[in-house]
């Protein structure tokens, strides 16, 4: 039996996401009328938003939520089959969805990334962003296999500010991706809109624990560097979370380092 023809009035979708980005998303679309479908969340530890994403959900749709991986279990792969979706929408959302899963709506799973793709596919981004000094953003693409590796559909850069830490950066690019997405909406919706290739080998890539692994984060105080370098490496890691920032070890105990950045205001000539 061949797929029916997508609806554009009134499209069906899947919504997946976390962190109080998805939920802003979440309430545009409801604000909207645009209901999704299905509802998928995080679990465990790293679950930020899921109780809240589910009490919103659940104000305006009764149809299944899915926590964690359950999404790739074979039942319920079934039952999102048996939706007939159009699209499925990921925001934030923390988990690999594998080939089958992407395959499920009929135009595709489309993500919101908070980077310029293809610089920064992965995690960290605005940590990258500063370390690597590559491009900093928002982006909406489809999904393919790769992560973060799918055509392109819309982007937004956000300028790399020389008191920027990873945290104000990304706060800026968390805005800049709850514009970008409510001004391509409309289009995406429907299916009317164009992409460009995500030319990943011009970008970077990097994995969850690679600030970790390349010993970013370490600072030997017997190390010979310049004070941009050092700075640099400093506001990278000063996040939200004390606990991924830099440190040093002195006398058997573990010190972190975050900074605060205030620059001066500037005169006119």
């Amino acid at each position: 039996m061949s797929r029916r023809e997508p609806r554009v009035d009134r499209p069906v979708f899947l919504f997946a996401g976390d962190r109080g980005i998805a939920v802003e998303i979440l309430t545009y679309l409801v604000g909207r009328g645009d209901l999704p479908a299905a509802l998928c969340v995080s679990a465990g530890q790293g679950a930020s938003h899921a109780e809240e994403l589910v009490r919103l959900y659940r104000e305006v749709a009764d149809g299944p939520v899915l926590r964690g991986d359950e999404f790739r279990r074979p039942e319920h792969r079934h039952s999102l089959g048996s939706l007939d979706l159009d699209l499925a929408l990921s925001v934030h959302f923390p988990y690999i969805v594998p080939p089958d899963i992407l395959r499920v709506p009929g135009r595709g799973w489309i993500n919101l990334h908070p980077a310029y793709l293809p610089h920064n596919r992965g995690w960290h981004t605005p940590s990258w962003a500063i370390l690597d000094k590559t491009l900093a953003g928002a982006t909406l693409h489809r999904m393919v296999e790769e992560v973060d590796a799918g055509p392109i559909i819309a982007r937004r850069r956000v300028p790399v500010l020389a008191h920027d830490t990873a945290d104000t950066l990304y706060g800026r690019i968390l805005r800049a991706e709850r514009s970008l997405f409510e001004d391509v909406w409309p289009r995406v919706r429907t299916g009317d809109y164009a992409t460009i290739p995500n030319r990943v080998d011009e970008g970077s890539f990097h994995a969850k624990g690679d600030l970790a692994e390349r010993g970013v984060r370490f600072l030997d105080l017997g190390e010979t560097t310049t004070v941009a370098d050092l700075i640099n490496r400093l506001r990278a890691l000063t996040t939200s979370d004390p606990s991924e920032a830099c440190y040093f070890q002195r006398d058997g105990q573990t010190v972190r380092v975050s900074v605060e950045l205030h620059p001066e205001p500037q005169c006119d000539a």
